[in-house]
C-alpha cells in the first residue's frame, strides 16, 4: 500500500529561505516525524510532528544549496519521501 502523508503541491523547488510542508488529512491522527536527509543519508535535520498538526514551517536558509530529501515518517512506520532543492544564491 502506498501512503502519500504530504500535499505534494505546496513543496516548492528550489527553496532559499523556508518550506513550508502541509500534510494531506490521511496523516491527521498520527504523530511522526520529519528529516531532511542529504545525498550521502545523512539526517541534516529531524523535528517531531504531533497529531492533527497540517502543517510545518521548515527553515532551511542555514542549509547549503543541494539536493535533498524531506522524510516523513509516522509512528505505525510508514514513510513518504519528497526531494528538495536548496538554492543559496
Amino acid at each position: 500500500m502506498i501512503y502519500s502523508y504530504f500535499n505534494k503541491r505546496n513543496v516548492h523547488n528550489p527553496a532559499t529561505e523556508t518550506v513550508m510542508i502541509e500534510f494531506a488529512a490521511n496523516r491527521n491522527q498520527l504523530k511522526g516525524s520529519i528529516q531532511l536527509i542529504d545525498l550521502t543519508g545523512k539526517v541534516i535535520h529531524y523535528v517531531s510532528i504531533s497529531q492533527w498538526q497540517k502543517k510545518y514551517l521548515f527553515p532551511v536558509n542555514n542549509i547549503r544549496s543541494g539536493l535533498y530529501f524531506i522524510r516523513y515518517l509516522d509512528d505505525e512506520g510508514h514513510m513518504d519521501i519528497q526531494k528538495l532543492i536548496i538554492n543559496q544564491e
